[in-house]
């Protein structure tokens, strides 16, 4: 999914269009203004994600504490495996959970951006996609190696 942001820095919007009108709204831009916007790959978790710490440790502590010594020696030289697969046991009855009660994130974090200029075309989100080309038409920018 793509996101959008005017400067970079909150991708909030989910299309080009929502963030033409807000720009228009906020009176940023005028109809026919060339703008550079800033576009992102929007990579949401699941909330099992977030599930990334288990504790053996911890439960070995808790046995200790409620048993004593009788507890030593349990759960002690666990492979690698072994522990991965409670691991995503966990992460799955995490995902199950907050798949029941709607309760993934809306959130997310923003990877592979770039920059894109377009043209507003209209105070109803209409823009234009400009090309170097047009750009350079246009008097806007300058090609690589130009004075």
């Amino acid at each position: 999914m793509k996101c959008y942001s005017e400067k970079g820095e909150n991708f909030n919007f989910d299309s080009i269009e929502d963030l033409a009108r807000q720009l228009i709204y906020d009176e940023t831009v005028r109809i026919g203004d060339v703008v550079t916007i800033h576009r992102g790959d929007a990579i949401k978790r699941k909330a099992g994600e977030y599930m990334q710490r288990y504790d053996i440790d911890e439960m070995i502590c808790n046995a200790y504490d409620d048993c004593g010594e009788y507890a030593e020696g349990w759960l002690c030289g666990l492979k690698n495996d072994v522990t991965r697969e409670l691991e995503e046991s966990i992460k799955t009855a995490v995902n199950l959970w907050a798949d029941k009660h709607d309760l993934h994130p809306t959130f997310y974090t923003v990877g592979n951006t770039d920059e894109v200029k377009i043209k507003i075309v209209d105070d109803n989100g209409g823009y234009e996609m400009m090309q170097l080309s047009n750009l350079y038409a246009n008097g806007i920018g300058k090609a690589r190696g130009e004075a």
